[in-house]
C-alpha cells in the first residue's frame, strides 16, 4: 500500500470528517496541501456558526417543552391557595382600613366633645390603628408570607410546594385575623345585612 506523494491527516484534527462518514484514514493530503483543502474552504467558518445555531436552537425547545409542562400544573395546584389566603388577607386589611376612615369620619363629626378632646382621643386611636395598619400590611405581603420558599420539599418531608406556601402563610394570617377579630366583624356586617333586609 504506497502513499507515493500524499500523507494521511492527522487524527487529532478537528476538521477532518466532522461527520464520521468516512473510514478512518481513508482521506488523504496531496503534498504541501493544508487541511482546510481537503475540507473546503467554506466549512470551518461555517462550523461554529452551525453549532451555535443548533446549541440555541435546543435551548429554546427545551424550555419551552419545559414551561408549558409545568407552569400550567404549577398555577393549578397553587391557584387555589393564594385565592383562599388573598380573601383572608383582603377581609383583615380591609377591616383596618373601614376602622381608620371611621375613626377619620367620628372626629370630623363628633360634636359632644370640644375639638381639644376630638383631637386627643381621635389621634390616638387613629395612630394606633395606623401604625397596627402599617405593621399588617408589611407582614401580609406576598414577600413576608411567601419569601424564602424554593418550593422544594423540607428536609424529611414531601408536601408539595403550594402545601408548604399555606402552612406558612396560614400562620401569619391567623395571626393578623386574631388581632383584628374577624369573627366578631363578620358578625356585625351579618347583622347588618339582616337588619337591611
Amino acid at each position: 500500500m504506497g502513499n507515493t506523494g500524499q500523507r494521511p491527516l492527522a487524527e487529532n484534527d478537528l476538521l477532518d470528517d466532522i461527520f464520521a462518514t468516512s473510514p478512518p484514514g481513508s482521506r488523504t493530503l496531496s503534498p504541501g496541501a493544508s487541511p482546510q483543502d481537503a475540507v473546503g474552504p467554506d466549512e470551518p467558518s461555517d462550523l461554529p456558526s452551525l453549532r451555535r445555531q443548533h446549541v440555541t436552537a435546543g435551548y429554546r425547545d427545551g424550555v419551552f417543552f419545559a414551561r408549558n409542562q409545568h407552569v400550567q400544573s404549577g398555577f393549578d395546584a397553587g391557584f387555589p391557595v393564594g385565592a383562599q389566603l388573598g380573601i383572608r388577607v383582603g377581609t383583615v386589611l380591609g377591616i383596618l382600613e373601614g376602622v381608620i376612615k371611621g375613626l377619620d369620619n367620628k372626629r370630623g363629626s363628633s360634636s359632644s366633645q370640644s375639638i381639644e378632646e376630638q383631637k386627643t382621643a381621635g389621634s390616638l386611636e387613629g395612630e394606633q390603628i395606623r401604625r397596627l395598619y402599617t405593621v399588617a400590611t408589611k407582614e401580609l405581603s406576598l414577600a413576608s408570607m411567601f419569601g424564602g420558599m424554593d418550593g422544594n420539599p423540607a428536609a424529611g418531608g414531601d408536601d408539595k410546594p403550594e402545601m408548604q406556601a399555606k402552612r406558612k402563610a396560614e400562620m401569619i394570617v391567623a395571626k393578623w385575623e386574631k388581632i383584628v377579630g374577624v369573627p366578631k366583624w363578620e358578625e356585625i356586617v351579618d347583622d347588618k345585612a339582616v337588619e337591611q333586609s
